[in-house]
């Protein structure tokens, strides 16, 4: 795609962090923000964008570079931003701000607009942010007086953003939003649990959202190609999300586990004992993996057996490492939403469909003595070293 004409004006890209970071001390939020530099860079790099360099400034990353526009729009997955402007620099001289002002105004004003001149000011200068922003925008009106252009200050068709920081000024008419949060690789790793559904890459998305790198895994019932396809498609879509860190997807065949629960355990707790079962070998994934938390997709009330009792009777099955729900208070409409907005929805192939292999029985509540006594009936280790010598690592 060629570059308009407005976008030739752009030769920086305006990075303004995410909320939290800038509320750290002063050691955490330079840690936070060398890992947010690292992922920049590594995301730039993986969409072939050159830069010139990547600038820090307190509470700001300058990315200079002749492609603002389109490293803008892909850093718009790089958690820990809040949002950027693709922007062009000039000096902190007011002759200098008037002129690029008026230049971007040209290209992106049209007849009857309404806009606005905003400014930010860091730094001692022969003159106020209101003095900029009404010598700026008197002087696009004097500019363009075929335009028949009007000042709303409310609610303007175009914002002329101008960004003063000491001796340089950077001057846009765009903000696109980015997700926040915090830099993937500022908090420890995750298992997350992962399904051919929405549910369980919604849950790993928002994990990451907090700074952890996620480490999908898949158990795989009968060897479902389809199914399989489908989390890869998912998991794919998530990577967009971490470029600069592993994007391995594990699959552990689980039907040999699951016959063997059938042939040696009562049916109305087949669907707990999977769950931990899958939990206990999880973990053993988790300690090979220097994980810290295992994440999964489960939303209380979304079905009848997902229930607080169930999720202790499962959490139970292992101690080291806790489980988190993200999705716990979310509605169905809610995950949809996120799921689009994250670009998971279009990453799924097939329709989702329950690929539960045993179902709770849910008028039934075992207590934990049931539990433990069908479990006595099985070489739980066993089942797990198995298991775990049949995963499959792969790259999506």
């Amino acid at each position: 795609m060629s570059p308009t004409k407005s976008q030739t004006l752009f030769d920086i890209v305006i990075v303004r962090l995410g909320g939290e970071i800038g509320i750290k001390s002063a050691w955490t939020r330079r840690t936070y923000e060398k890992r947010l530099i690292r992922n920049i860079k590594a995301t730039l790099k993986h969409h072939k964008i050159p830069y010139e360099a990547v600038i820090r400034q307190q509470g700001r990353i300058y990315i200079k570079t002749s492609s603002a526009q389109v490293a803008a729009e892909e850093l718009t997955r790089v958690f820990g931003i809040s949002s950027l402007s693709p922007a062009s620099q000039t000096t902190s001289k007011l002759e200098d701000i008037t002129a690029q002002a008026i230049r971007l105004a040209k290209q992106k004003l049209q007849k009857q607009n309404s806009f606005a001149v905003k400014c930010r000011r860091v730094g001692t200068h022969p003159y106020t942010s209101r003095d900029i922003c009404e010598h700026v925008g008197k002087k696009i009106l004097e500019a363009f007086p075929k335009l028949q252009l009007d000042v709303d200050l409310a609610n303007p068709d175009v914002i002329i953003g101008i960004e003063i920081r000491q001796a340089n000024t950077y001057i846009y008419t765009e903000t696109i939003q980015a997700p926040d949060g915090l830099p993937i690789g500022t908090q420890p790793k995750a298992i997350g649990l992962i399904k051919p559904d929405i549910n369980s890459s919604v849950a790993s998305w928002l994990t990451m959202k907090r700074g952890c790198p996620v480490v999908p895994v898949y158990f795989s019932e009968n060897r479902n190609k389809t199914a399989v396809k489908q989390v890869k498609s998912l998991c794919k879509a998530l990577f967009e999300w971490s470029i600069g860190h592993p994007t391995r997807l594990c699959i552990i065949p689980h039907s040999q586990n699951l016959t063997m629960l059938r042939q040696k355990c009562p049916s109305h707790l087949l669907g707990i004992l999977n769950k931990r079962l899958i939990y206990r070998v999880t973990a053993q994934i988790a300690e090979r993996e220097k994980a810290e938390a295992i994440v999964t997709g489960e939303t209380i009330g979304e079905r009848p057996h997902q229930t607080l009792r169930q999720f202790r009777l499962q959490d139970q099955a292992i101690r080291d490492y806790p489980i988190h729900r993200p999705l716990a208070g979310l509605t169905t409409v809610e995950i949809k939403k996120l799921a689009q907005k994250i670009g998971i929805q279009k990453a799924l192939i097939i329709k989702p469909k329950n690929s539960e292999a045993v179902k709770p029985n849910e008028n039934i509540l075992p207590t934990l003595e049931e539990v433990e006594a069908a479990e006595s009936r099985l070489d739980i280790q066993e089942m797990i070293d198995t298991t775990i010598n049949q995963l499959e690592s792969m790259t999506t």
